[in-house]
């Protein structure tokens, strides 16, 4: 007998089980002879030409029952066990090596997108936190500069009011650099007065004072950009690629299509998507987007890009395409 003969039994009856089951007609000669060969193989009966029957029956069960597969049924069914262990051993068995293929899955890809979830609040907030207070500095700056320009000119029963007005701001700008100061904290390396290799070293108090706020001002900026160019476009690309993977393999196990060799897709489809939301700035510019793409924000496109990496690709066919006929 063939040695793959069995196993191959077993799986037939595995799908003629759930074709029964999902109201899918097969042809009673079809189902007689798996029948049949499932109780030979039992008594040790099977001969020539049952196997010869047998692949044939086989072959159009599986085409009748596609694109359910063997490996897509035994993948979303949990491991099912009637072995007896001691109390302490079934104490300490774990309910996850009892898992399917498709619950690991879910719960690993689930998992992922809450972490880049938590992951993307945490930067988003941090960096619209740093947005908001370089912002209140500049326009405090313009607003002193204007009042301070007034002030010059102004006439005697207008300067008091003009000089409380640039002192408010004053103060303003003072409490804005305090919290650019503590929002700097996680990589500013605190440079102190008395510090020999500060280069805002210095005797005066306000000399050294404003020299450290443009430093830390024009090193907040930088961050900034790096946070909104690479970090969180990627993580938006992560996270929208985690969201397809997931409604993707929710169809799939809907649909009793998912199997192990779909996980080898799935962490592909995460690489390109995350690639894909930190690339998708240097490609999906005002000048090659349009229509609703061009309305959205650089992050919403980063998400677009993460959960449909074609959008990536069309959009780069988009512009080879452009310079092929400029060519």
């Amino acid at each position: 007998m063939n040695p793959r003969l069995p196993e191959s039994i077993e799986d037939a009856q595995l799908l003629l089980a759930y074709a029964a089951r999902n109201g899918i007609a097969i042809d009673p000669a079809t189902t007689n002879t798996i029948v049949a060969t499932g109780y030979r193989k039992e008594a040790g009966t099977v001969a020539e030409q049952d196997e010869a029957a047998f692949w044939p029956a086989f072959e159009t069960l599986a085409a009748k029952v596609s694109p359910v597969t063997v490996l897509s049924l035994r993948a979303i069914s949990d491991i099912r066990t009637t072995e007896q262990h001691s109390f302490p051993a079934r104490l300490f068995r774990s309910r996850f090596s009892r898992w399917s293929v498709a619950r690991r899955a879910v719960l690993w890809y689930t998992g992922l997108a809450v972490v880049s979830l938590a992951l993307l609040l945490v930067v988003q907030i941090y960096w619209l936190f740093g947005v908001s207070i370089t912002d209140d500095i500049q326009e405090d700056r313009a607003a002193y500069e204007k009042v301070s320009a007034a002030l010059a000119v102004a006439k005697p029963d207008e300067q008091i009011r003009l000089d409380d007005q640039r002192n408010t701001l004053e103060l303003e700008n003072r409490s804005d650099y305090k919290l650019l100061e503590r929002w700097s904290t996680a990589w500013d390396d605190g440079c102190d007065q008395n510090k020999k290799n500060c280069e805002c070293s210095s005797h005066d108090t306000g000399a050294y004072q404003a020299c450290v706020n443009i430093s830390r001002e024009t090193s907040s900026k930088v961050v900034l950009s790096i946070l909104q160019r690479y970090l969180l476009p990627l993580l938006y690309g992560l996270l929208g690629a985690s969201v397809y993977i997931l409604r993707t393999l929710s169809s799939q196990i809907r649909a009793r299509t998912y199997s192990e060799a779909s996980n080898i897709d799935f962490r592909i489809r995460l690489y390109l998507g995350t690639l894909g939301g930190m690339v998708s700035a240097w490609f999906i510019g005002p000048e090659v987007a349009g229509g609703l793409v061009k309305s959205l924000s650089p992050f919403a496109i980063a998400f677009l890009a993460g959960y449909s990496v074609e959008l990536l690709f069309a959009v780069m066919d988009k512009i080879i395409s452009a310079f092929s006929k400029s060519e």
